[in-house]
């Protein structure tokens, strides 16, 4: 009889702690609205449970307000928990005109992925990204540029850019739950999307034709960089040459002596490219280096960077050495 009670006694907190799923939740100060047979909760945790009830899976859904859909750079992101495996995530947006896009994980599938679909035109896409879904939390964000493009990422990775669907603005939105039950941890709006500048990065060659780079900190002279061209990257027209710095930290600011006016193709790949000369004493190196960074700005604002090997010559590490010990005399 007592083994009887006991096994009734862990049945009932079973039962007290089991969440209570059901049709509408009021989580983050939003009305979410289970969609597709999917059941939502909100856990001891504060996280928001969402339970398909089928395989292909369900959601919890919210439509967003009105200042929200006029807005011009609106952006939203979910941050969520993964376990790596069975489960899949994705972050829905649907607007007016039923085209929709969608970013996160499938099934079993170990890649994020990317799908948009515009009803009006009959056109749809999908990108199968480089990331790898893995256990822990991960955020996903969409966020839509003023001239209408849309970017997604993944946590603080920009995996991909679309015109194609063209959305209006951002109307309804789905937090999605495949195979097994998704748990969202967080969620943000806003309607100042401004996606930062990604530094863009450039090949450079310190002293041309050298190897090693060897650098004298000490010397009177210049350091010769060529910032050099790909197919994707024409550095003559596309670097802005006033804001460039070389030096042990890419950030000595009066480093530049001048680029030569005549592009030349430095490393025979068919590309002409820049070269800049830089003085010496104004780069800052040390005897410790082992790099020398070129930062800049393209002549549309978007950062730039670059680096190569140098070596420090060993007069120099020693005159270093002796002046540090001089000082502490």
């Amino acid at each position: 009889m007592k083994k009887v009670l006991q096994v009734i006694a862990i049945a009932a907190v079973l039962m007290m702690s089991e969440i209570a799923f059901s049709q509408t939740v009021v989580w983050k100060d939003i009305r979410w609205d289970a969609y597709d047979a999917a059941r939502i909760a909100e856990n001891d945790d504060g996280y928001l449970e969402v339970k398909p009830t089928r395989y292909y899976g369900g959601a919890a859904h919210y439509s967003t307000p009105i200042d929200f859909r006029s807005a011009r750079t609106p952006w939203i992101e979910a941050t969520f928990l993964n376990d790596g495996q069975s489960s899949g995530i994705q972050l829905v947006m649907k607007n007016k005109h039923r085209a929709y896009t969608k970013i996160g994980a499938w099934g079993s599938d170990k890649n994020y992925v990317i799908y948009w679909y515009n009803y009006q035109s009959g056109s749809e896409g999908l990108v199968v990204t480089s990331i790898v879904r893995s256990p822990g939390q991960h955020t996903l964000r969409l966020g839509m540029q003023e001239n209408g493009t849309v970017d997604y990422w993944i946590d603080d990775v920009r995996v991909w850019t679309t015109n194609n669907i063209n959305p209006d603005n951002f109307e309804d939105i789905y937090l999605t739950a495949q195979v097994s039950t998704g748990t969202f941890v967080d969620y943000q709006f806003g309607t100042d999307y401004s996606p930062p500048l990604l530094t863009v990065k450039i090949k450079i060659d310190i002293k041309p034709g050298s190897d090693p780079n060897s650098v004298n900190p000490r010397s009177k002279g210049k350091i010769p960089v060529a910032i050099l061209s790909t197919m994707d990257f024409d550095a003559p027209a596309k670097v802005d040459l006033e804001s460039l710095t070389f030096g042990g930290t890419g950030e000595d600011k009066e480093s530049l002596a001048f680029c030569n006016p005549s592009p030349e193709d430095v490393n025979g790949d068919g590309f002409d490219d820049l070269v800049c000369h830089f003085y010496t004493q104004e780069t800052g190196f040390i005897c410790r280096d082992t790099e020398g960074i070129l930062r800049g700005q393209t002549m549309e604002g978007d950062p730039i960077e670059g680096s190569d090997s140098v070596r420090i010559v060993p007069s120099a590490c020693k005159d270093q050495k002796e002046t540090k010990k001089d000082k502490k005399k």
